[in-house]
């Protein structure tokens, strides 16, 4: 975490990585006193990766829910798969709730993976979408990663996520 002294509390953060990625800092004027704008500290997100299933083979649907108590936006889902000695079929989803029911709604639902490889799924605000890869969607407060699966040969396959801000 970065301390920036403004005296031109007003000015927007402009702070950026080389690769162009916003850097967390927090703002204070001439006196030390953090900036606080509408009620809130302006802070940016940093994002955050995380495992929804470690690898294991696996011969049935598994599902993994996520509580975005952070507000996230978006996710990148990254699939690998290291074992498929039967040509097991899975199809990847990224669900959504709206939290007033239990029904799920679809985010995004991938190709069906038939063997061994690295599948990425993407999903966030202003996304150009493209077909069963990437969604232009905004992650709701409770979302899951489900895989759903055609047969009942065995898998061996792990999912990581990176949360965007």
């Amino acid at each position: 975490m970065k301390v920036v002294r403004d005296t031109a509390i007003s000015a927007p953060f402009t702070a950026a990585t080389p690769d162009g990625h916003p850097v967390n800092e927090l703002r204070v004027d001439d006196d030390g006193a953090l900036w606080v704008r509408s009620g809130t500290v302006d802070l940016q997100l940093a994002p955050t990766e995380s495992t929804l299933l470690v690898s294991a083979a696996r011969i049935a649907e598994a599902t993994t829910e996520v509580t975005n108590t952070a507000g996230y936006k978006g996710v990148v889902v990254f699939i690998d798969v290291t074992l498929d000695p039967a040509e097991a079929s899975i199809t990847p989803h990224i669900e959504g709730n709206s939290g007033l029911s239990d029904e799920w709604y679809t985010i995004l639902t991938g190709a069906a993976i038939t063997g061994t490889g690295n599948t990425v799924l993407r999903a966030f605000p202003g996304a150009t979408a493209a077909a069963n890869t990437v969604a232009n969607d905004q992650l709701p407060a409770l979302w899951r990663f489900r895989m759903a699966v055609a047969d009942t040969d065995t898998i061996t396959y792990s999912v990581n996520a990176i949360l965007l801000p």
